[in-house]
C-alpha cells in the first residue's frame, strides 16, 4: 500500500477512535452526574484508562508506519 494510503487509514482511524472515546467519557459524565457512586474517582479511572491505552497504541502504531 502506497505511503499517502497507510497516512490516511491511520488518520480516519485516529479521528473515529477520539470521536468514540469522546461519546465514552461524555456517557460517563451523565451517569456520574444522574448517580453520584460511592467511588466516582474509580468509575473515571475505568473511563479514562482505555483511552490513555488506545494514545498509546495509536503512538506506537504511527511509529511503525513510519518506518514503511
Amino acid at each position: 500500500m502506497p505511503a499517502p494510503m497507510i497516512a490516511a487509514v491511520f488518520w480516519i482511524a485516529v479521528v473515529a477512535a477520539v470521536v468514540a472515546q469522546g461519546m465514552i467519557l461524555r456517557s460517563t459524565t451523565r451517569v456520574l452526574r444522574a448517580v453520584a457512586p460511592a467511588r466516582p474517582a474509580l468509575e473515571w479511572s475505568f473511563a479514562i484508562a482505555p483511552a490513555l491505552m488506545l494514545a498509546l497504541v495509536l503512538v506506537f502504531a504511527w511509529r511503525a508506519t513510519e518506518r514503511l
